[in-house]
């Protein structure tokens, strides 16, 4: 399984780059560097020196950024660290926080912590955006972007199968820095064009592009209107739908006290007429489970608002063949439909081979906090 590797900050040179000073490069040699461009693509050009450099990265960088890089690789692939990146421009998003000399991972977490924080949203204001429920989006670049993004998330149906679910949890966004870093030590292209991360770090890039753009110019009626007026409000929403991503990335390296939280992710899906998030979380439970038990039992937690359905939330544990399966339904109604439905859920884990010891649904909300914690030093140092 891939783990989220968080802070890992390379950025790869591009074959074709050349020049004395690139061969001459040796692995460890410390560099300084300037954003001098960054394509919508990931492309980026680098000032070091007197020369231009071409290079792949998965970070978010800025023009006039200035960077310290340090050698990681050099010979026929030339892999840059990032060891330091300058304020400028946008607020950098924990990818391009490095772990600084003598700083242990915890004050690591806590520093990334307080960078998503502030900008802590979630994606249901972006995707209704996209359903055409919030306020409507004149044709333009913006509504262009948005539509481009919504065609590449996956479609509600394809969850429904092992293997589509499977792909979805890997395009969640949670593993973006970790498919690249294995991309780049196999030499092979990156496979991220449904990446949630990916594909919103492209948005978010894409809109802060238009909102940088010149102001329109005087007409003899005045001031031209801007670009979009909706602008300002989608990049906010863009970027706490970022943020979200960030913050389950955060939120699977930290951990908690009674349970380990190995995966948490936020799904968004589409269908013909709406789009939805799903919420995901996959814990192992060692709280309370004695040491000579050889068989740790696992948790998913599941979160939805469907339109006709309300609030569910689903808790299916599993200990060895064993499976215990409760549902809360917000809504009575809803909760009524699925209690008439339970026989047909017991023979389906059943026909999986499993061993249902317990499957039953009631209306109300499980009794479970789900806000993600940040680590104590940060909560410390805001108190």
């Amino acid at each position: 399984m891939l783990i989220p590797e968080l802070f890992t900050s390379t950025i790869a040179v591009q074959p074709q780059t050349a020049g004395s000073a690139l061969r001459a490069w040796t692995a460890g040699q410390i560099l300084e560097a300037t954003v001098v461009r960054q394509a919508l693509d990931g492309t980026v050009t680098l000032r070091v020196g007197s020369q231009e450099v071409q290079a792949r990265t998965g970070l978010n960088l800025a023009a006039d950024q200035a960077l310290t890089l340090q050698v990681a690789q050099s010979g026929t692939q030339t892999v840059l660290r990032v060891l330091h990146a300058s304020n400028a421009g946008p607020t950098p998003h924990p990818t391009t926080l490095p772990q600084t000399s003598g700083q242990t991972p915890e004050a690591t977490l806590a520093q990334a912590w307080r960078q998503v924080l502030p900008r802590e949203g979630n994606l249901r204001p972006l995707l209704a955006q996209l359903a055409g429920t919030g306020p409507e989006l004149p044709p333009g670049p913006v509504a262009a972007a948005l539509k481009l993004f919504t065609a590449k998330l996956p479609l509600l149906e394809m969850l429904t199968t092992p293997a589509g679910l499977k792909v979805a949890v890997s395009d969640s966004g949670i593993f973006l820095e970790a498919r690249l870093a294995q991309a780049l030590t196999e030499g092979k292209a990156p496979a991220v064009q449904n990446d949630i991360k990916a594909n919103l770090l492209q948005l978010v890039a894409q809109l802060r592009s238009l909102a940088a753009s010149p102001a329109p110019a005087f007409s003899t009626h005045g001031t031209e209107p801007p670009l979009d007026p909706a602008l300002p409000l989608v990049l906010r929403q863009a970027d706490a739908a970022l943020a979200r991503v960030e913050q389950n990335q955060l939120a699977t390296l930290t951990g908690g006290p009674q349970a380990a939280t190995l995966l948490a992710m936020d799904l968004p899906v589409r269908t013909a007429q709406h789009t939805d998030v799903l919420e995901l979380s996959i814990e192992e439970q060692n709280h309370g489970t004695p040491a000579s038990d050889t068989v740790v039992p696992w948790s998913v937690w599941l979160h939805f608002d469907f339109e006709q359905l309300g609030k569910v939330h689903a808790r299916i544990t599993l200990r060895g063949d064993d499976v215990a399966a409760t549902l809360w339904a917000e809504q009575a109604p809803t909760a009524a439909l699925f209690q008439q439905h339970l026989t047909t859920l017991e023979g389906a884990l059943r026909h999986a081979g499993l061993v249902p010891s317990a499957v039953h649904c009631q209306a109300g909300t499980p009794p479970r906090s789900d806000e993600q914690q940040a680590p104590s030093s940060l909560l410390d140092e805001r108190a």
